[in-house]
């Protein structure tokens, strides 16, 4: 939102799936087709909704990187908007909340990337809110159908349905009987896909579950692995998340589906060390310190001036419109001219140009296997390339095939490395490649 962020290949697989179901009217890829089972006719990879969303949105804006980013912005803007109306039960501390999330290193970073994250955090922060204002029978249900959206985004998203559900059942039967009834439509029509290929989700979850699995760490190493990554913002963000935290507990008769959704997310983030996910705390954060900034009007002055400056300091200087390198479309044009006509290629690369080169109508592309497959696996999968394309991050089992790259190629085809943000051929720079 306030940066520049690399092209995840996260995002070109994102839409994709998305403008394969607004084209075709099917949950597919070809971006995996071959490694990840059934997912040329299937997605079950991850849950659906974020793609109905997308498609839409594409099917008005295109699918191009800005038009996929840009979904990420309007739902960014709609969280501050809905953090807004908490105004109505909680006063002063919901302009503080909206003041205070755009400071959050890690939701300007969702709000930068076309992935299901900022989906899934609004539709959270939706269903809590839903039930902090509304009232009537119409706010159980209404919180109901958002925290189902929100699970059927990301699984992050199943903290609004524990928040929110348990809010409910606290408040009678009546209500919870009400919060599953706006529930039950979206996840049974998911569990109605599910039934449609069972053979196939359970192939796509179990691998998903492995990935998982083989990125497991302590939860130390993972605070850790946070901390490298978001530089010398780490200690903000940890003096933020405690601060926050001990606001939810303070204020936990006013905000307890908040204190709820927070104890679930918060073991989730430190034994999973995923880098997009302390941005699902955000809200959470925002609405814990939001709490201590009501008992100080000089605090809640500060903030004023810290966002007036913040807006200033922007207006003089903003940054790339959704994140996007202004350099872009030189990087893509420098990985096209190495790919030949009706050529078959695999990206394992960040940035990913995925979004430049499927312009290219004879290209024929695959990205790298989010999953670890074995050696023959991995070896059929790029044998049907005629270009691989490495760099930037480092794929499963992708050291084996450049260390063996002279075993791995078959007749005429190439691997490119990226270094220095060019692309070489490896036989220019197999020299200069060192493993750790």
């Amino acid at each position: 939102m306030f940066g520049i962020y690399a092209t995840n290949p996260d995002e070109s697989l994102c839409a994709s799936i998305a403008w394969t179901l607004w084209t075709e009217g099917r949950l597919a890829t070809d971006l995996l087709q071959g490694a990840l089972p059934g997912i040329e006719h299937s997605v079950y990879w991850t849950p659906p909704f974020y793609y109905f969303v997308l498609a839409g949105w594409q099917g008005l804006f295109g699918p191009d990187l800005l038009s996929v980013r840009s979904l990420s912005l309007v739902l960014g803007l709609a969280l501050i908007i809905i953090l807004w109306q908490r105004r109505r039960s909680v006063g002063a501390p919901a302009w503080t909340a909206c003041g205070l999330i755009l400071f959050d290193p890690a939701l300007q970073r969702a709000a930068s990337m076309g992935r299901m994250d900022m989906l899934a955090i609004t539709l959270t922060v939706g269903s809590l809110t839903v039930l902090e204002v509304c009232r009537g029978r119409g706010r159980d249900i209404g919180a109901g159908m958002l925290a189902a959206a929100a699970c059927l985004t990301h699984p992050l998203g199943a903290a609004a349905m524990a928040s929110a559900g348990l809010t409910s059942l606290l408040r009678g039967r009546r209500p919870l009987l009400l919060f599953l009834c706006g529930s039950a439509p979206l996840l049974l029509a998911w569990g109605l896909y599910i039934a449609v290929d069972v053979d196939t989700f359970v192939a796509q979850m179990q691998l998903q579950l492995e990935v998982k699995a083989g990125r497991a760490r302590s939860p130390l190493d993972n605070l850790l692995r946070l901390a490298r990554f978001s530089g010398r913002a780490a200690p903000l963000m940890l003096a933020a998340f405690l601060g926050g935290m001990a606001g939810l507990i303070a204020g936990r008769r006013e905000l307890l589906p908040w204190l709820i959704g927070a104890v679930c997310l918060v073991p989730v983030i430190l034994l999973s060390g995923e880098l997009i996910y302390p941005a699902y705390m955000a809200p959470f954060t925002a609405v814990g310190l939001g709490w201590w900034l009501r008992l100080s009007r000089w605090a809640r002055r500060a903030l004023l001036a810290a966002v007036l400056g913040f807006g200033v300091t922007l207006a003089i200087d903003p940054p790339p419109l959704a994140g996007i390198d202004p350099y872009n479309n030189d990087y893509c044009a420098n990985v096209a001219s190495r790919l030949g006509a009706n050529h078959s290629v695999v990206l394992a690369i960040v940035p990913d140009p995925w979004f430049c080169l499927r312009k290219r109508s004879d290209l024929q592309i695959r990205i790298a296997p989010p999953v670890r497959l074995t050696r023959e696996q991995l070896r059929t999968y790029l044998a049907k390339a005629d270009d691989v394309v490495l760099g930037g991050y480092n794929p499963p089992g992708f050291d084996d095939v450049v260390r063996e790259w002279d075993n791995w190629a078959t007749p005429g085809q190439r691997l490119w490395i990226m270094q220095g943000g060019e692309l070489h051929n490896f036989e220019d720079v197999r020299e200069r490649i060192r493993f750790r």
